[in-house]
């Protein structure tokens, strides 16, 4: 078996792993960040995950090899064009025909950390990437004396919350994203796709009764 799709292997099985830069929540799969398969009303759907090479590929090799680990999926490319099952496709989610979905096991299918990324537009010309689960920000805008967001205090806040849900049995991870401002990083905390809901009411509630400065929501 491929190293590259183990992770596409358990998933049509409806379990969860990560390897890398794969992620199977046993409903979703992931490839660097971005779902590329998933079960969805008890049928398959796949997509290329958005990809599009600088010559016009449609998908990238190493993303045909996980959807051709699927069952009723064959994938084959021709001039930079992809054929699914004989049939040219645009990437562009799609059902698969004659797929029934596997049992899943729903107190393991979130047990993993998704750090797939969304476009937040500020304005006709500039945003910023937000990881999609994530439950708390903060600005970090330097050390500099005259620095509006400290580096520190930043800091000080995001440890704080991590450590509330710490004692909740909730794991984060810190992600840093360069902002449409050169001076400025946001650093997020992404807790485990299980535990998102629950993260963010303990962080709101976290916020509404504590005196700080930088952490927000991020819902």
């Amino acid at each position: 078996m491929k190293g590259s799709t183990k992770v596409a292997k358990v998933f049509a099985q409806g379990k969860s792993k990560k390897q890398g830069f794969n992620q199977s929540t046993g409903e979703a799969l992931y490839y660097h960040g971005n779902k590329i398969a998933e079960w969805r009303d008890g049928n398959l759907y796949i997509s290329n995950g958005g990809y599009v090479g600088s010559k016009g590929e449609i998908g990238s090799r190493t993303t045909k090899d996980k959807l051709n680990a699927l069952p009723n999926v064959r994938i084959f490319q021709n001039n930079f064009k992809w054929y699914l099952n004989g049939v040219e496709w645009d990437g562009k989610k799609i059902k698969v025909e004659g797929v029934t979905a596997p049992e899943i096991d729903m107190s393991k299918a979130g047990d993993v950390f998704i750090t797939q990324m969304k476009y937040v537009r500020t304005d006709g010309w500039r945003g910023y990437e937000e990881p999609q689960f994530a439950v708390a920000g903060a600005n970090d805008t330097g050390t500099w004396s005259d620095s509006p967001c400290p580096s520190h205090i930043a800091e000080a806040e995001l440890n704080a919350v991590t450590e509330l849900l710490k004692k909740e049995k909730i794991k984060v991870k810190k992600l840093s994203c360069q902002t449409s401002n050169v001076f400025c990083i946001h650093h997020y905390l992404v807790p485990m796709l299980k535990d998102v809901e629950r993260a963010r009411e303990i962080v709101k509630g976290y916020i509404d009764s504590t005196e700080t400065r930088l952490i927000y929501l991020v819902n």
